[in-house]
């Protein structure tokens, strides 16, 4: 989802990816979530700027509530390690 914390041990990364990609809802509703870190569009504001155009002014996005607990989605879609030889080597 957007920002999750859940920490730097592979299997719980392995997990909390596990968790979006194997439940559709949980996925659906993360994918919902407010994006804390801005909308992507900084580096055209800046050219704007540094060019003397009207910049497009940001109007953060408030959260919106969730509908599942991740937390115990987290806990409970853990699949087996083997499975996942692709992600260990990316978390390396």
């Amino acid at each position: 989802g957007t920002v999750r914390l859940v920490g730097t041990e592979t299997d719980a990364i392995i997990r909390g990816v596990n968790a979006l990609f194997d439940d559709d809802a949980l996925w659906h509703n993360a994918s919902r979530s407010a994006n804390p870190y801005g909308d992507g569009k900084a580096s055209s504001r800046i050219v704007d700027a540094l060019m003397g155009r009207p910049v497009d002014e940001f109007v953060a996005e408030l959260p919106r509530q969730r509908q599942d607990s991740m937390d115990r989605h987290m806990d409970t879609r853990i699949k087996p390690q083997h499975e996942h030889a692709e992600l260990r080597s990316m978390a390396s």
